[in-house]
């Protein structure tokens, strides 16, 4: 009988456990975007490619 009365209060808790992990689901996407661009500047894949294409013109 205990286990059936807390089995009813976790749905409560999941609808918050949602919103949190919505919220830190677009920070984490945010941090790993920042990391990305710098980690590209670095390999610089894209100036290369902008080199190349400003030559052959």
């Amino acid at each position: 009988r205990r286990r059936h009365r807390p089995a009813t209060p976790p749905p409560r808790r999941d609808n918050s456990h949602q919103k949190r992990p919505a919220l830190e689901q677009p920070q984490q996407p945010n941090k790993k975007r920042d990391r990305t661009p710098p980690r590209e500047d670095k390999v610089s894949p894209t100036a290369k490619k902008g080199k190349q294409a400003e030559r052959p013109e």
